[in-house]
């Protein structure tokens, strides 16, 4: 007993006295002088841990520049450690497959001089040597008689003309069997096709390069019918068949000769344009007589 009361009496560690205080919910009174004192206590003790702190990071930082340094030097020095022909070697094997994969590969025509007309249609049907095969439903190679007196060119086959395998249907076809009848061809004595065998998404004109790509298929039907007079339809096939820069006003109205050959061709209006502006038919019939009178 005498031992537990000498226990009790013993001072308590001054911050497990103010825990104990603390927990049975005692306020604990401390003077302004003790008070002050133990702020200044505690505001050194943070600013010695943030001290510490800060010289913690400052040497993991320290050290991770060093490593890095280091790795830096070893890969310049594994790099330099290699002779300058196979650098040049090699970058000119990255840019050149840099420039493969962006750039499209360009396909040259196809050579059609000994083709007959199976092996037309075949080769034509299965073309992709230029992006409109891939808005096509079908080819259009053309329709008609394969040994007509006159061959009708168009620009390009429309959506219509895609869907059905023919050029010149729907309702500028229907025009152009009615502009045929006037002038006394029905349509099955004449062979129509277009300068490019396959359709232009939104139904656009076609570019020179994808009409370039379809000029050797065009002049093989050309050399395969033999015909004795040509009418082109629409500026594009005529600029691109007569080989002129010339606006369409410039090149109606006369009889050409179609390059690298003796065929005449007179130029006109196409169907599709005369029915949207029919101020122009009069001047396509003009063109139609004069068409006409060609071997006569």
């Amino acid at each position: 007993m005498h031992n537990s009361q000498q226990h009790l009496s013993e001072p308590l560690d001054e911050q497990l006295r103010r825990a104990y205080l603390h927990a049975m919910g005692v306020p604990v009174w401390l003077s302004r002088e003790r008070l002050h004192k133990e702020s200044k206590r505690e505001v050194s003790s943070g600013a010695d841990n943030v001290v510490a702190n800060a010289n913690t990071i400052k040497n993991e930082i320290a050290t991770n520049e060093l490593v890095n340094t280091q790795r830096v030097v070893e890969d310049l020095s594994a790099t330099l450690s290699v002779t300058p022909n196979k650098l040049s070697t090699d970058a000119k094997s990255s840019a050149h497959q840099r420039s493969s994969s962006n750039t499209p590969e360009k396909l040259e025509p196809i050579d059609c001089s000994t083709m007959n007309w199976a092996t037309l249609q075949s080769r034509v049907s299965a073309c992709q040597a230029c992006a409109l095969h891939t808005s096509r439903n079908q080819a259009v190679l053309g329709s008609g008689d394969q040994s007509a007196k006159c061959i009708i060119i168009g620009d390009i086959p429309t959506s219509e003309d895609d869907k059905k395998g023919h050029p010149f249907v729907g309702s500028s076809g229907q025009l152009l069997t009615n502009m045929l009848l006037a002038i006394d061809l029905p349509r099955n004595t004449v062979y129509l096709t277009n300068a490019t065998k396959c359709r232009a998404s939104n139904d656009r004109m076609p570019s020179h390069e994808e009409l370039a790509q379809c000029s050797n298929y065009l002049y093989r039907q050309i050399e395969l019918i033999k015909p004795e007079k040509i009418l082109i339809l629409g500026r594009t096939a005529a600029q691109h068949l007569l080989q002129k820069k010339a606006p369409l006003a410039r090149l109606r109205g006369k009889i050409h000769t179609l390059p690298n050959t003796q065929i005449p061709a007179v130029v006109t209006y196409h169907p599709r344009n005369l029915l949207k502006q029919s101020k122009d038919k009069r001047k396509a019939w003009e063109d139609l007589k004069l068409f006409r009178k060609i071997g006569t």
